[in-house]
């Protein structure tokens, strides 16, 4: 890729462009067969490994092919000690017998070369992964998948009921709604709250954005499993899967969030991701009125609110601070290497913690907060940096000038020799400055100064 320039989407067209019709079969079923032996021989390892890590832990939750790279695990990376992230491809699992071969190949290496691209957020001497790749949902334990299936149904039956206005009891209910309108106008004339069916990352309306999903399912299922676009079949397995597909990814990440092998924060860089999980949290907290008042003191209280490390992570991947994916590869892992982290959660944070933990719709606050917590810390840098500048200038720069009656600038040697000045006072001044700004605010001051 690196010399063809191309994109790991431009080479996956490619690679699924070159097999025949009678080899794309028979290669995609290899390629998930070889991946789902690695993952089932590294399951248990892996839940070990994950249990044993210490600090600020974050699961994401989101698209893995982001049209902005891997800027939402550069900015993980600058806060919290690992993020995980569920293999995209060992997903592909459960769906293999509804996808059509050509796309599970254009998928699987699609999604192959972007966790290759994580590589070099992962140095070989790191202490803690920046990034812990972790299998999908298909590989749980069979209690473990029941219980997140049932998650997802009930979940998807409440967000149908409230966009539509109509209380549905069961996924069969749904499905007998959704084949009854004739076609999608049909359907998208109940829309109640089409807000939540919307795409903000990608502009889309509740209409647009569910043609669009139409699309592609037709795109990626074999030929001839629809009648054409009146198909009732196809109506309901579009209206399920866009909201069910996920509902489930948030069950899991939620489930193994609050379980305790992660204990970890959820953490997403899309607008759609985060409106479903606002939703779910919204949705949880009114289950548990109802049971709480149905029996009272028979529940605890559910974990509704995000925490102080979850609501700076989740601020700093907004639109506010996307100039943070600008920071170099390499002065990250420098960062970490060197336990500065603490620092940059501390200057982040500053003041977040004594607020409490926060709704995941009012984080509002938090970004105000958070903004001014990276100014100041950058106008108390940049005075740093001019005091260090003037103790050099001065020490060189106030006999220059009057002795020359001009200020110099670049402090050649025979300058200073002549003007009497201390060579390895000015050394210590400068190695004083250099280090200053090597400090986290001056490296992330850079990508702040200067975006890309």
């Amino acid at each position: 890729m690196k010399q063809t320039g191309k994109t790991p989407r431009e080479v996956a067209l490619e690679v699924a462009k070159v097999y025949s019709d009678s080899m794309v079969k028979t290669e995609s079923d290899q390629l998930l067969e070889d991946l789902n032996g690695l993952w089932m021989g590294q399951i248990e390892q892996m839940r070990s490994e994950i249990r044993g890590i210490q600090g600020v832990k974050a699961f994401y939750g989101g698209s893995m092919t982001p049209t902005e790279g891997l800027s939402f695990a550069k900015k993980a990376a600058l806060y919290v000690d690992t993020t995980i992230i569920a293999d995209p491809a060992s997903s592909l699992l459960g769906v293999r017998k509804i996808y059509n071969p050509r796309a599970l190949i254009y998928a699987l290496t699609l999604f192959s070369l972007n966790m290759l691209e994580f590589r070099d957020l992962t140095p070989a001497r790191a202490e803690v992964s920046p990034l812990t790749i972790v299998p999908s949902i298909a590989y749980r334990h069979e209690t473990e998948r029941r219980h997140l299936k049932e998650q997802m149904d009930s979940y998807t039956i409440g967000f149908y009921s409230e966009v539509l206005s109509k209380e549905f009891v069961s996924i069969h209910d749904l499905r007998s709604f959704v084949s009854s309108q004739g076609s999608l106008e049909g359907l998208l004339r109940h829309l109640t709250q089409p807000g939540l069916l919307s795409d903000p990352d990608r502009n889309l309306d509740p209409s647009q954005h569910v043609r669009d999903f139409v699309n592609f399912i037709l795109r990626n299922r074999p030929r001839g499993s629809y009648g054409g676009l009146e198909d009732p079949k196809l109506l309901t397995d579009v209206v399920l899967e866009m909201v069910g597909g996920q509902m489930g990814g948030f069950s899991h990440i939620l489930y193994c969030c609050r379980s305790d092998v992660m204990r970890a924060e959820p953490v997403t860089d899309l607008k759609l991701c985060w409106g479903i999980l606002n939703w779910i949290f919204r949705h949880d907290s009114a289950e548990w009125a109802k049971k709480l008042e149905a029996k009272p003191g028979s529940y605890g209280i559910p974990e509704r609110k995000l925490s102080a490390d979850a609501s700076v992570l989740n601020v700093l991947m907004r639109d506010d601070f996307r100039w943070l994916g600008n920071v170099p590869n390499k002065d990250i892992a420098r960062l970490r290497e060197k336990g500065e982290l603490e620092e940059i959660r501390d200057m982040f944070s500053d003041g977040i913690r004594e607020m409490g933990a926060a709704e995941p719709d009012e984080l509002d606050r938090v970004v105000e907060q958070v903004k001014g917590n990276w100014n100041r810390a950058v106008d108390k840098h940049k005075k740093e940096v001019r005091k260090l500048r003037m103790d050099a200038g001065l020490s060189a720069g106030a006999v220059i000038v009057g002795t020359l009656g001009v200020i110099v600038p670049v402090f050649s040697p025979f300058a200073i020799a002549g003007a009497g000045i201390g060579a390895a006072k000015l050394a210590r001044d400068m190695a004083k400055l250099h280090e200053q700004r090597k400090r986290p605010v001056g490296i992330l001051l850079k990508a702040y100064s200067n975006p890309t």
